[in-house]
């Protein structure tokens, strides 16, 4: 029988003490993340198709001429987050500039 309380993760038992690290899940961001590129008939349309596929557009907006993309990102903190979102953007738009805009939030559940 595995040990409990202060003896699972005592130092003398290095697997058991990974094991409590190993149960910890990503949590789930929303991070908006500025495309430089205006929001075209175009572009609407293929950033719906992108939305609808299994990428983690949550939404966008035109902002002149720009793209506000809000990202759905898994990450283990908020500057986790921001790099798994700038890293979907630049498989959607991998030659235009792009950066993230304000900070993480905790996506709705």
């Amino acid at each position: 029988m595995p040990p409990t309380g202060h003896n699972a993760v005592h130092p003398q038992n290095p697997l058991l003490y990974e094991h409590l690290f190993a149960t910890v899940d990503p949590m789930h961001f929303e991070v908006d993340v500025i495309v430089q590129h205006p929001l075209d008939a175009r572009a609407e349309q293929f950033l719906s198709s992108v939305q609808r596929s299994a990428n983690r557009v949550l939404r966008f907006r035109g902002d002149g001429p720009r793209i506000v993309v809000t990202v759905e990102a898994q990450a283990m903190d908020r500057s986790g987050a921001v790099r798994a979102a700038l890293q979907e953007v630049a498989h959607i738009y991998p030659l235009v500039e792009f950066e993230a805009s304000g900070e993480p939030r905790p996506a709705a559940e």
